[in-house]
Formats: C-alpha cells, structure tokens, sequence
C-alpha cells in the first residue's frame, strides 16, 4: 500500500488545469478528491512565480513550484528559491538579433518581472493586468544581464519559422521549445519541466513510489519522460500523446476532472506501474 505522501502529482497549468486563466470548480473539487485520497500536488508551469501563485493555492498544492518552464524551482508561500538556471544576454542577444524584424513578440523573463519593447504593447497590456511589473526597456536586440526564460509570441506560421532560424545559432547554447501553438521559448541549456522535476526528486530523502506528470504542449515532454505515470490531454500534440498512459479531454471541458477516475483506482495504478518497471522507459 503506498503511503501518504508517496503520491505525487506535478502538473502544467494552461491549457492543463487551466482554461483561460480559470480552473473550473470541478477540476478543483478533483483536486481536493485527490488529495484526500493521499495524492499530494505540485505545479509545474511556464509563469513566473506570482503568476502561478493563485492557480497554485486554488489546488493547494505544495512547495516547491517549478516555474520559469524549469529555469526556477521556488517556494510558493515566501518565494524562496530552491534551485535556478539563467541564460546570458550575449546567448539572448544572437537570438533576438535573427527574429527582431519578425512580426513577433518578445517578453524577457527577469527576477519575477518582464521585459518588453515598448511596441510590444500587448505585452505590456496582459502583465500588468495579472500585477506582474513590466519594463518596456528593450529597445535593441543587444540585451545585457541573465534572464530565466524568453518567450517569443506571434502567429504560428511565424512561431514555426522563428524556431528553424534559431535551431543552428542556439544549437548548444540554449534549449528551444513551443510552449504553446503561438509561443516559441528560449531557456538556458538542458533547462526543461523535466530537469527540475529530477533536480526536485534528487533534493528528497527517497523518490515517491508514484509521480504522476500531467501536460498539454510540447514543452512537457521532458516532465511526462521523467514520470512514472504520464497524463495529457486529447487535444496536445501528437508527439505528447505518444507518451501519455493516460489522455484526458482537453482542459476547456474541464478535462482534469477526470483525473481520479483512473488514480483512485489502485489496481489500474499498480498495473501501470508494473509495466512500466518491466519495460524500457519509453514503451507503452
């Protein structure tokens, strides 16, 4: 029988709990279920910390947050940081050099703050309605300091074309991933949801008997590679889908909900986990 404790769920927020900055009343209701069952819960998101803080609390899930898609791992009540990872502006800087003229947009990740250009005004406009400080001070693609994470956004047919131009300049010097259909993300090398779920799991006295991962985009694929039991939903990339054991509907229908049906089932869970143990990691 696995203990209280021994249970660990670490899942994304958008598109995942999430639906349009929302998590229904009945994905919550799931989550204290879960929870009441033994289940403890930890999000692992692309948001800076006072982003992921409601969403986190709404859940009551656990310190600590992996948050910066990886690049941080923070305590949710105090926000201390447990673990973090930055890229260097001279990194930065050949990037944003290949996409400036692109009809895109840049947010540069900081200490719990974002950067922007100034005509980047939706930006601007989004982060300051959630209270994140903003510094429209980007005015060139020659950036200067270490920075957690970039998100670059636009229309995907651009999203994808950014990607190809940054493949071979970055190659090495930083991890390029979609966060979402309109979102490309530069982090630091060999940063990922994944890698700080392993540094996490490294930090305890023992691994949990269970880690349950849950996602939606690409940029879960390390999380869900790193998981015992892996969960997306139907309407992720298929690339994510191929990972998953379990594949709920996507989060605008509430999808998480459905989560308990298949964890508080103790011989479903033991018979993943059999297969998992008696199989290389990767076959399903």
């Amino acid at each position: 029988m696995i203990g209280l404790k021994e249970k660990i769920i670490v899942t994304d927020i958008d598109g995942t709990l999430a639906h349009r900055d929302r998590i229904p009343e009945e994905v919550v209701k799931s989550c204290e279920l879960l929870r009441a069952k033994g289940w403890t819960m930890h999000v692992a998101t692309g948001r800076i910390l006072a982003a992921a803080v409601p969403h986190a609390l709404t859940i009551k899930a656990l310190s600590p947050a992996i948050v910066y898609d990886g690049a941080r791992v923070m305590g949710i009540e105090n926000g201390v940081v447990f673990n973090e990872t930055k890229l260097s502006g001279d990194v930065l800087s050949l990037a944003l050099d290949r996409l400036w003229d692109m009809p895109l947009m840049f947010q540069l990740f900081g200490d719990e703050l974002v950067y922007c250009r100034p005509r980047d005004v939706k930006v601007a406009e989004y982060f300051r309605s959630i209270g994140i400080p903003v510094k429209e001070e980007l005015l060139s693609p020659r950036v200067e300091g270490e920075y957690f994470r970039t998100i670059v956004y636009g229309p995907p047919p651009e999203i994808e074309k950014a990607g190809r131009a940054l493949e071979k300049v970055l190659e090495g010097l930083a991890t390029i991933t979609m966060a979402g259909e309109s979102f490309l993300d530069i982090l630091p090398p060999g940063v990922s949801k994944g890698s700080a779920l392993d540094w996490y799991l490294g930090s305890l006295n023992h691994r949990p008997q269970v880690v349950v991962a849950v996602g939606d985009h690409l940029n879960d694929c390390d999380l869900l590679d790193r998981a015992d039991i892996a969960v997306s939903m139907e309407d992720a990339p298929p690339m994510l889908q191929q990972k998953a054991d379990i594949i709920l509907p996507p989060a605008s229908e509430g999808g998480f909900r459905k989560l308990p049906e298949y964890l508080l089932d103790q011989g479903f869970v033991r018979d993943l986990m059999f297969l998992r143990t008696s199989s290389q990691k990767g076959t399903r």
